[in-house]
């Protein structure tokens, strides 16, 4: 392909130009051809002394050799205007036949007035200008579109949980009272106990004339200077949390709320998320019994770090706190480990009561107060209230 066919390929505006018969539309052609050769083009000689033309299409007005002639004076005026626009066609000004076309451009003077209009064409259409700049929003008008979002987000939005303030807990010195209290027969259930076995078991205490009682009745005879009584027990349902409860759970509480009997409810504490849970035990906690922390996730405390504990132990009663609209008092030990644990104790300075499974058969001193559970006997409530009596003693002094 020779120069002037490779020019023609490469810069379309350059074609529509050499094909125009009339100074309108050479003009209108040039236009194209100026803004498509705004980037330059790199012309190299070749071995027959032609110009090659590399680089993209656009690239192609600097020495143009034009194999059709549709009017000496017009081509040789666009070709200096061209060179002129162009800044690698300033730099193709050197080439021999450039300098011949330049010159005899001089000795015409009717291609002046070829070049002329096509200049005025070439720039009589003026830059468009939008006919209106948008205003700007008044200051006074975004002071009130804002509170309008504001108001109308409200409105989509639930009601807030209720949310207790945690409060220290009472310091219950019973040393300096000279007060040690035997721990009341304590008893630990789980869901697999069943709706049936709860039965007999609520039957079985009535029967024998015990007090049902919760770890949180409990601090408020404390804070009487009084122990527990002789009669007292304390059955506790564990393993409950915040996302969803088996349906033993449910029957086990119904059997003791049939029968006006309390129990400590110990809730594995994950999260406030769904209100309908902690709705129901809003109604638990007002008809008496006792929601605990059973930890946030029931992992073994003496496997887990200081931050671990951290979260797992006062996580949980932040919790609770947000959720119940009341903060515990008891943390139900997972696994019964950790009790007297350095650790857990100061961790869990927030609770009055820290609850395990062995031991804690009387307490005195400085809370918070270590107490023991046993399980149940799966097959006779009456053998089950007997090992309470072996394992706990009464009253206190």
């Amino acid at each position: 392909m020779n120069r002037s066919a490779s020019l023609s390929a490469n810069c379309p505006g350059r074609r529509s130009w050499m094909a125009s018969n009339t100074p309108a539309s050479a003009a209108h052609a040039l236009s194209a051809g100026l803004s498509g050769c705004s980037a330059g083009v790199r012309a190299t000689r070749s071995g027959s002394g032609a110009a090659t033309v590399a680089g993209p299409p656009a690239q192609a007005a600097s020495s143009i050799q034009v194999t059709r002639r549709i009017g000496r004076g017009r081509i040789w005026a666009a070709e200096i205007i061209m060179a002129a626009a162009c800044p690698i066609g300033r730099r193709a000004t050197a080439h021999p036949m450039t300098h011949r076309r330049t010159s005899l451009f001089r000795k015409n003077p009717a291609a002046w007035a070829v070049a002329l209009v096509i200049v005025l064409a070439a720039c009589a259409a003026p830059p468009a200008v939008p006919a209106a700049l948008p205003a700007a929003v008044p200051s006074a008008v975004l002071a009130t579109l804002i509170p309008e979002f504001s108001a109308t987000l409200d409105l989509a939005l639930s009601p807030p949980l209720p949310v207790a303030t945690p409060s220290p807990q009472p310091t219950l010195t019973l040393a300096e009272r000279g007060l040690t209290c035997a721990t009341p027969r304590s008893l630990m259930l789980h869901s697999a106990f069943g709706g049936e076995r709860a039965a007999d078991l609520a039957d079985a205490i009535l029967a024998r004339g015990y007090e049902a009682m919760t770890y949180r009745d409990v601090l408020a005879g404390l804070e009487r200077g009084e122990c527990p009584p002789e009669n007292a027990i304390i059955v506790s349902l564990d393993d409950l949390n915040t996302r969803w409860n088996r349906q033993e759970f449910y029957d086990i509480i119904a059997a003791f709320q049939a029968r006006d009997l309390p129990l400590v409810l110990a809730v594995v504490a994950h999260d406030v998320t769904r209100d309908a849970i902690w709705e129901t035990y809003r109604e638990w906690s007002a008809a008496g019994f006792e929601i605990a922390s059973h930890s946030a996730n029931h992992l073994q405390f003496s496997a887990l770090s200081e931050e671990s504990l951290v979260d797992e132990i006062q996580g949980s009663y932040r919790v609770i706190c947000r959720g119940l609209g009341l903060c515990p008092v008891t943390l139900i030990l997972p696994f019964g480990d950790g009790l007297g644990d350095p650790r857990v104790l100061e961790i869990g300075a927030d609770y009055v009561f820290h609850i395990g499974i062995s031991g804690g058969q009387a307490f005195g001193g400085q809370p918070p107060f270590q107490l023991g559970r046993i399980p149940p006997d799966n097959d006779d409530q009456d053998l089950t209230l007997d090992l309470l009596d072996g394992t706990f003693g009464v009253g206190g002094n």
